[in-house]
């Protein structure tokens, strides 16, 4: 072996051997600092079911959501809550034991998307738009009639995409929804797929199967940048609530990291504010583990994991195609990301991925303290009970929501 050879060997090994180091060190810091022990992540998630259902009323429901139901209590991240209406129910197939139901036609809609149709004898909230396709219930329509443009003028409420949030309860985001009871046809591919890690198991797929999916009053904005009026779009938060609790607390921290890297790192730079969503996080960690089955998601491959996600990420952007984990077909940066916003997301991407550039997402303010002091970190969570600290936080948003009612 030359001397070159060797001091690339030698200076490879040294930095494999630095991230697993780090990697130890940060999965300890995470668990006593940032997102809490197995066990409080389990309370946490407890906590919020255990809301959900004191707020599962006969004709609505609350229905926790975001990273807060999943455990994940990041700094400053809001809660959102799906407003389930339970008096009307979608289908893709007509019943034979139900009458007023809500037909779901995905032909006449985007990837992702869909119209949904009644009967001319259906009551709703409001009179159906009548097209060529049949009556639909227009979700421009639903919003309107949740939240009327006089108490929007109020400065009550105010609505951003399919969510409506209310400047009485802050921090908080109501995305109202309907259900889709039978898991729809143009996400069939999801079950079948060949998947070389195994994960996610067959008993999750079933338990996902079950749960059917949401579906959210805004339309796809190919055509339109106000989006189409008439479509709603497929939700699976019922799904990915299922999929982020089957994950190892490895993987979740893994998942922790990639939001903190979006929120602290990505969106303070100028150029790169606002260009990604935290939904493009979870979903190239849940592309990540059903594919890459050579993986050892242990705390010493931390980072090594995190990367490998970034890698992902930085390959989607080259090819300016995020695909939806459930419907692949949905190009979910279709039309979001100017050219020079790509070719300036891959170089910054790119660069991550070179020897000691990983270094950069322990510049996050939520990590300001590993910075300081990575080992023989300080433990605040023993200053309080892993119950009480895990739930503790959540109780603020719990009392927003009851007052509200």
């Amino acid at each position: 072996m030359s001397i070159n050879n060797y001091c690339m060997v030698s200076t490879n090994m040294q930095y494999v051997l630095d991230l697993k180091a780090v990697s130890v060190s940060l999965y300890k810091y995470l668990c006593d600092e940032i997102i809490g022990s197995e066990k409080v992540v389990r309370y946490k998630r407890l906590y919020c079911k255990l809301h959900d259902d004191i707020l599962d009323y006969s004709d609505s429901e609350f229905i926790s959501s975001g990273r807060k139901a999943e455990g994940l209590d990041l700094p400053g991240s809001d809660v959102d809550m799906m407003f389930l209406f339970k008096t009307w129910e979608v289908y893709e197939v007509m019943p034979n034991n139900k009458e007023e139901v809500i037909i779901l036609d995905t032909d006449n809609a985007l990837p992702c998307f869909a119209l949904l149709k009644v009967d001319d004898d259906v009551s709703f909230l409001f009179p159906p738009t009548i097209t060529s396709q049949g009556n639909i219930i227009a979700s421009n329509d639903f919003l309107d009639s949740i939240c009327s443009k006089e108490e929007r003028d109020d400065a009550f409420y105010e609505i951003h995409g399919p969510s409506v949030s209310h400047s009485l309860i802050s921090d908080v985001d109501f995305v109202t929804c309907l259900k889709c009871h039978a898991w729809p046809n143009v996400a069939k591919k999801w079950l079948l797929r060949y998947r070389p890690s195994g994960w996610p198991s067959h008993d999750i797929i079933s338990k996902v199967v079950t749960e059917g999916v949401l579906l959210v009053p805004i339309g796809s904005k190919s055509s339109s940048s106000a989006g189409n009026p008439l479509e709603w779009r497929f939700s699976f938060s019922l799904s990915e609530k299922l999929l982020v609790y089957s994950l190892s607390h490895c993987q979740l921290l893994c998942y922790s990291l990639l939001k903190i890297f979006l929120k602290e790192i990505l969106n303070k730079n100028n150029i790169l504010n606002d260009k990604l969503c935290s939904y493009y996080m979870k979903t190239v960690l849940f592309w990540v583990l059903e594919e890459d089955k050579k993986l050892d998601w242990i705390p010493e491959n931390l980072l090594q994991c995190f990367l490998l996600c970034i890698q992902r990420l930085h390959y989607w952007i080259l090819c300016e195609y995020i695909p939806n984990h459930f419907i692949p077909e949905h190009n979910m940066l279709d039309g979001k990301l100017s050219q020079e916003a790509v070719s300036y997301l891959s170089l910054f991407l790119d660069n991550i991925n070179k020897p000691g550039r990983w270094k950069i997402i322990l510049s996050a303010p939520s990590l300001l303290n590993f910075r300081h002091k990575p080992i023989n970190i300080s433990r605040k969570l023993h200053r309080l009970t892993e119950f009480d600290a895990a739930v503790r936080p959540l109780q603020t948003f719990s009392t927003h929501i009851q007052l509200s009612n």
